[in-house]
Order: C-alpha cells, then sequence, then structure tokens
C-alpha cells in the first residue's frame, strides 16, 4: 500500500472509531489488529464484516505468510477472512505481499536490518541537517 494511502486509510479508520463512540489512546494505533478485532466485537455483525472485508487482502496475505513459517497464529487471520463480507483478492494479495518487506534468512540478518548508525555528541560531532555546528551557544538574554 503506498505510504499516502495508508495515510489515509489510517484516518478513515480513526474517524470510524470516533464516529461509533470508541476513543483511542494516544499510543494506539488504528490498524493494530488486536484494537481492529475489539472494535469489531462492539459493533453490529454487518458492519463488523464490513470492516473485516477492508483489510481482508491484507489479512490473507499475513496468512500466508505466517502458514509457511508454520506458525499457529495464522489460524486467527483464517477466522478473520472467514468472517469477512467478500473473499480476497488473489491480485490484491499478490500487490500486498509484493509490497512488504523480505523477511531476514536468519537472526545475524534481522540483526543487521535493524542496526542503528553510532550517534557521536560534542566538539567535532557531525552537524544536523540545517545547523551549524559552531559549538554551545549563548543562552536566552547572554551574550554569545
Amino acid at each position: 500500500m503506498a505510504t499516502a494511502a495508508a495515510g489515509e486509510a489510517m484516518t478513515t479508520l480513526s474517524t470510524v472509531y470516533k464516529l461509533n463512540g470508541f476513543e483511542l489512546a494516544v499510543n494506539e494505533l488504528p490498524d493494530y489488529l488486536p484494537l481492529v478485532c475489539e472494535f469489531a466485537s462492539l459493533i453490529e455483525e454487518k458492519a463488523a464484516r464490513a470492516l473485516l472485508a477492508d483489510a481482508v487482502d491484507t489479512l490473507a496475505a499475513m496468512e500466508r505468510c505466517a502458514r509457511q513459517r508454520e506458525a499457529d497464529h495464522a489460524a486467527i487471520f483464517a477466522a478473520l477472512i472467514a468472517l469477512s463480507a467478500r473473499k480476497p483478492d488473489e491480485e490484491e494479495i499478490a500487490a500486498v505481499l509484493a509490497g512488504m518487506a523480505s523477511e531476514p534468512e536468519d537472526l545475524d540478518e534481522l540483526d543487521r536490518d535493524w542496526e542503528e548508525e553510532p550517534v557521536t555528541f560534542g566538539p567535532g560531532a557531525p552537524a544536523c541537517a540545517g545547523s551549524q555546528n559552531q559549538g554551545p551557544s549563548a543562552m536566552p538574554g547572554q551574550e554569545p
């Protein structure tokens, strides 16, 4: 899913929650699957099935990935797909899978993928973008 489309979908989902009196905590993302399931459990069945239909292609892609890993939680995705108001579309599933990051082969590769650059502070540290690293500046009200 393109970034703009994903952002729009998140905004729409947040609006759906609010219109139904369901408030998110500040640190909750609207597409967090346990949250979606909780919300679906609180609304009418027809609306819940429609909500799942909006995500069914992504759920199907996630189910395939989980099954490939022989993960037990693949059954959860299968259950949500079965409850959806529509069947997954094979072309859409392929598009979702194509947009997913490739899975690391082993834990060392996973570590390399998530490794961060070391941060250097103090004199000689690289300057932040758009700033001049000229040492400490004067406090407000003091001469530099």
